[in-house]
């Protein structure tokens, strides 16, 4: 499961993970010593920061050479780039030194910080078996028409056993036209990965008309007709990016906007894997 559907609107599912994760261990501590809710509020969006400012920086950290020529890209959480192991050391100690200082809150620090973790750990090991449980075979059943030559392939016809990057994207999506050229950029800068661009339910006219007011050229451009691979990979938004390495695994699945840094690291991952 990549995003989760509220009314019009998809969110990603490790970012409402997160947020119901953290808010768990809140309230938590506001039931618990509701006297002091000022004095706990503070703590725990303190104990927040530090766990994701360390998840971010050591992120940043291995892929130092992806990130380094871009500032903005830093700063652009929307990418995903966290190093969760980092957050959760980080957080813990700074939670023990909080115990260590504030004998009155112990009892409530631990079992919050427990909650809140757990229920996270335990969410994140769900999302990631239904991410990766049925290998995308559902995805590879789904016919794909090219736009190049209206022939029919499926996703693993297509990759050839390969390291893969495929995009889901339509034209009318702001963030997907955000984010293309990058991936124009990068199929350049990648001969040896295939580039698989699938849009979704669109007709050929309308991609035809994209196309043609755009300064990049792209390959690989493929028509799901029926706009079927989204709910095979578990997202109900767009834009949704999976990598696949040589073995035709799922490396790695995206939900929302990736900066070009973000993009470059996961296809560097990708090889070396």
């Amino acid at each position: 499961m990549l995003s989760v559907s509220i009314g019009p609107f998809a969110f990603p599912a490790n970012s409402l993970l997160l947020f119901i994760s953290g808010y768990l261990g809140y309230f938590f501590l506001l039931i618990n010593k509701g006297q002091d809710k000022v004095f706990l509020e503070k703590l725990f969006w303190i104990t927040l920061a530090i766990a994701l400012v360390s998840a971010r920086l050591v992120y940043l950290a291995f892929h130092f050479d992806s990130y380094k020529q871009s500032i903005w890209a830093i700063f652009d959480i929307r990418d995903g780039g966290w190093w969760s192991p980092a957050g959760v050391v980080s957080s813990l100690l700074f939670v023990c030194w909080l115990m260590w200082r504030h004998a009155l809150f112990r009892k409530a620090l631990f079992l919050a910080y427990l909650l809140s973790v757990g229920t996270w750990g335990l969410g994140s090991g769900w999302l990631h078996y239904l991410q990766t449980s049925n290998n995308l075979e559902q995805a590879n059943k789904v016919s794909l028409v090219s736009f190049a030559d209206s022939s029919t392939q499926t996703l693993p016809i297509i990759i050839a056993n390969k390291p893969s990057v495929i995009n889901l994207w339509a034209s009318w999506c702001g963030p997907c036209q955000q984010e293309m050229p990058y991936f124009a950029k990068l199929q350049k800068k990648y001969p040896q990965v295939e580039f698989v661009f699938v849009n979704q339910a669109e007709k050929p006219a309308a991609i035809q008309r994209y196309l043609a007011q755009q300064s990049f050229q792209m390959k690989g451009i493929w028509l799901d007709e029926q706009g079927q691979l989204g709910s095979a990979v578990g997202s109900n938004g767009l834009p949704t990016t999976l990598l696949i390495d040589a073995k035709g695994n799922l490396a790695k699945a995206h939900f929302g906007t990736l900066n070009e840094a973000a993009l470059d690291a996961a296809i560097q991952n990708l090889l070396t894997e």
